[in-house]
């Protein structure tokens, strides 16, 4: 990083052990142009949904290149978009659910949906599925996941009880 401070491996100057340990930390971190752009779009189709509030999910899928890439972004309600999720191909998606407590107030929610149809690929089962943890952690804002195989597990009535047992 530049102007932040000297560096000794770059100024020619004697080094440390931890300045030679640090420079390949330094290079295992850094991101290529692809990986930083796949990034930038799931960052930036995440923020629509969870802070900036103008669309309600964004889907991911693994791309081609075996990368994490946005899918779809969304206004439709989860249970009405669960009918054009791919029959037969997994995805994750990061949702903004409301829904009207006892009380009368209308609460939102973030919600992680694991999307795994019985009929995928045994390849991608297996991708979507060493990978979950590790997608799913960098949401931090999330208060529910779900798990569903078929449109109807995401259904109204469905999605209000699992947001009920998720509060208490």
């Amino acid at each position: 990083m530049e102007g932040i401070g000297e560096n000794p491996v770059e100024m020619g100057d004697e080094t440390t052990p931890e300045a030679e340990e640090a420079a390949p930390r330094e290079e295992t971190a850094t991101m290529t142009p692809e990986e930083e752009t796949v990034s930038k779009d799931i960052a930036s189709a995440c923020k629509k949904v969870l802070i900036e509030k103008t669309s309600r999910g964004v889907v991911l899928k693994f791309n081609e290149y075996d990368e994490l890439a946005v899918d779809e972004v969304t206004n439709e309600k989860l249970s009405k978009f669960a009918f054009n999720l791919p029959e037969k191909e997994p995805r994750y998606a990061v949702f903004r659910l409301t829904h009207t407590n006892r009380a009368g107030l209308e609460q939102e929610y973030h919600a992680f949906l694991y999307w795994m149809p019985d009929e995928s690929p045994v390849k991608q089962r297996r991708q979507y599925y060493h990978n979950k943890a590790i997608v799913r952690e960098k949401f931090d804002s999330i208060v529910l996941d779900i798990t569903a195989a078929m449109p109807s597990d995401l259904s109204e009535e469905r999605l209000k009880r699992r947001i009920g047992v998720a509060m208490t």
